[in-house]
């Protein structure tokens, strides 16, 4: 039996399927998961949060789309555009960004070589 999925939000709707799978019993070997979904589940998590859901994982295949930079770095438009910004960008949004201190949840402060350090994911 092939059950295939498809993810708009792969890390929070994966963590759902692992739970309604169990739930309903089709989190077992008899069931083979084809996934498709946003690039991310493995990059943004490095621990899959529930034992359901790395059960469900386990011999599952997980199709995520590649962008046109991790094919062909030299020639992406997007890329080429992405390393055009500047620090005075970054600057700009560290001075706009609303989370100011270090220690609440979602701070973020970029570097001055943010855009040409970073792979945008």
């Amino acid at each position: 039996r092939t059950v295939i999925a498809l993810f708009e939000d792969t890390l929070h709707d994966i963590a759902l399927l692992g739970d309604a799978a169990e739930m309903h019993g089709i989190n077992n070997e008899d069931y083979f998961w084809l996934m498709f979904g946003q690039s991310g589940l493995y990059s943004r998590s490095p621990t899959l949060p529930t034992k359901e859901l790395r059960k469900l994982l386990t011999g599952a295949a997980v199709v995520q789309p590649l962008e046109g930079f991790v094919v062909n770095p030299d020639s992406d438009a997007f890329l080429q555009s992405w390393k055009s910004q500047g620090s005075d960008l970054v600057d700009e949004v560290n001075r706009l960004y609303p989370i100011k201190d270090p220690t609440e949840q979602g701070y973020f402060q970029g570097e001055p070589d943010y855009f040409n350090t970073t792979i945008p994911s």
